[in-house]
């Protein structure tokens, strides 16, 4: 995930970096932050939550988006569906 935002322009610190517990042995890490637009155009900012999930043999990436200021409606339904997550060769 770190590689992957810092290619976006985007620099995580560790405490910026949430874990989610899931089934057996899988792993979640996730992060949120605001991006504003760059393409010069008058473009709002953008909300993004973006996680990762893990267990030997299988990485998942989840990004999730929205206009800046409206992240507080759906934030709780997302980190549950993505807690809600089984990786194969999880219990």
């Amino acid at each position: 995930m770190y590689a992957f935002l810092d290619e976006q322009g985007v620099e995580l610190q560790d405490e910026e970096v949430e874990d989610l517990d899931l089934v057996g042995d899988a792993e979640m890490a996730y992060t949120e932050y605001v991006a504003e637009a760059d393409d010069g155009e008058d473009d709002e900012p953008t909300f993004h939550l973006m996680a990762v999930a893990t267990t030997p043999g299988t990485l998942v990436f989840a990004s999730y988006s929205c206009p800046a200021g409206q992240e507080d409606r759906e934030r709780q339904t997302v980190v549950a569906m993505l807690g809600s997550l089984r990786l194969a060769g999880t219990a």
